[in-house]
């Protein structure tokens, strides 16, 4: 089962994501089609509304996009 992770801002190989948990640290991220496109690498912000900062393998346009994890 996938979780819908939304992409807020990206910058370089970076990008931030949110309604993220702590369980999801180290998980892959994956796009609408599958494809695995980097991991969860840092939780942060606040404690009842986490973001995590994902680290991809390529520049990825996040704003607005989708992005998966496996739960």
């Amino acid at each position: 089962m996938f979780k819908p992770i939304p992409g807020l801002h990206a910058i370089n190989k970076e990008f931030v994501v949110s309604e993220v948990t702590v369980d999801m640290m180290n998980r892959p991220v994956f796009d609408q089609y599958g494809n695995k496109i980097g991991k969860i690498i840092r939780i942060m912000g606040p404690v009842n509304q986490p973001y995590g900062l994902v680290s991809a393998s390529d520049q990825v346009k996040a704003e607005g996009e989708k992005f998966f994890v496996k739960v």
